[in-house]
């Protein structure tokens, strides 16, 4: 048995930095227990997915604690985890993306679509069950949403309740060996 602390209390910006927890998830056993510090303002989605993905791949119990911040991907690494503790005075920020691209008008609208499409899907994804539809609905309309601790504790056991309805075993593709 394993108790793991891991302080995630960064800008998610280099990939090289978050390695070792994404080891540290995949090394884990059933008996181990990982607990995620989160005070994090956010950063780049496809390190906090890729954090996610070693959370679901982890055998462990996985806790993420808010200490302060939860903004923007880092909120989606929160919901990932099984278990959840929450800071006194905490703060979550929701919505969908920020950036930019560059090149001819043609590829700029393309990338803007394909972009919105795939947020949008992974908001639906991380955020059904935690805010409700109508708070869902216009977060993907482009409304940021704050939540304080106890906003945040109210929506976890509305997200519990949903997670328990959703049928436990999923099918999955795989290659061809």
């Amino acid at each position: 048995t394993k108790f793991t602390q891991y302080y995630l209390d960064t800008t998610l910006e280099n990939h090289e930095d978050f390695r070792e927890l994404c080891h540290i998830l995949r090394s884990a056993n059933e008996q181990d227990t990982i607990v995620l510090h989160i005070n994090s303002g956010g950063g780049d989605v496809s390190i906090a997915l890729q954090i996610m993905n070693a959370i679901d791949d982890c055998d462990g119990m996985v806790i993420g604690h808010i200490e302060s911040d939860a903004h923007s991907c880092a909120s989606f690494i929160f919901l990932a985890c099984n278990m959840w503790s929450v800071s006194e005075h905490s703060s979550m920020l929701l919505h969908t993306a920020s950036g930019g691209v560059f090149g001819k008008v043609s590829e700029m609208f393309a990338s803007a679509e394909h972009t919105n499409k795939w947020i949008n899907n992974l908001c639906t994804k991380v955020y059904s069950g935690f805010l409700s539809p109508a708070e869902l609905d216009s977060m993907l309309k482009g409304q940021d949403i704050y939540l304080t601790a106890s906003e945040i504790e109210e929506r976890l056991e509305n997200l519990m309740a949903y997670r328990e309805a959703l049928p436990k075993c999923k099918p999955t593709l795989m290659e061809p060996i």
